[in-house]
């Protein structure tokens, strides 16, 4: 009689643990949102056995859609949680959003890190394009037309009309580029006239004939 209160107790101890295991397995087909969203991405089907570590689902929690952009890692310590973002999609729309966060590293093959933006619009939706300009601080600034600045060996120039007539070669510091100017941080003063056509065909010293622009 005891080695048969002996067996029972083990095959009990077996189906507990075969109820656990079950229990266990039951638990892990379940998948649960962390938040209330939409999938807007299912890349698994039923039956599937689902990878480590893959993408099963991807949702819009609570509607809320955000704008990824590549920035250089020059210009990644500019970027601060807060700021403004305006964004331009394909069709021309303007949406408004905010930094949420910027990510720690820096992707090694482009030299840029990711900048995470919130966008506040219904308007928006995931997959759209749309570029964008983040602004990092207000002022005056010296701007010329992009064709005025030639590039050379890595430097970036622009030629200087003098009071004789000729130009000289002069080495400026570039910033930011909006449509078609850019950003003149050092090199030349207010006063000074650059050439706006042709800059990449002359040289330091050359004669060049000042014209007036046709103003329709």
């Amino acid at each position: 009689m005891k080695s048969e209160e002996l067996a029972a107790r083990a095959r009990v101890e077996v189906a507990n643990a075969d109820l656990e295991g079950a229990q266990l397995r039951l638990k892990y087909t379940r998948v649960l949102a962390p938040d209330d969203g939409v999938i807007s991405v299912r890349n698994v089907a039923v039956g599937q056995i689902a990878a480590t570590g893959g993408e099963m689902l991807r949702m819009v929690r609570q509607g809320r859609v955000e704008w990824r952009a590549e920035i250089p890692e020059s210009r990644l310590r500019d970027i601060k949680i807060g700021q403004a973002v305006k964004l331009t999609t394909a069709d021309g729309s303007h949406l408004a959003g905010k930094v949420r966060t910027v990510s720690p590293t820096v992707e090694s093959a482009t030299r840029a890190g990711l900048v995470y933006v919130d966008i506040a619009s219904t308007n928006a939706r995931p997959g759209m394009f749309a570029r964008g300009e983040i602004v990092l601080d207000r002022g005056q600034t010296s701007m010329l037309p992009v064709g005025s600045v030639v590039v050379q060996d890595g430097y970036s120039y622009v030629f200087v009309v003098q009071a004789d007539g000729t130009v000289e070669r002069r080495h400026v510091e570039t910033g930011a580029v909006k449509d078609n100017l850019i950003e003149i941080v050092s090199g030349v003063q207010p006063e000074d006239r650059i050439v706006d056509k042709g800059a990449g065909f002359l040289k330091d010293r050359d004669r060049v004939s000042v014209v007036k622009a046709d103003v329709e």
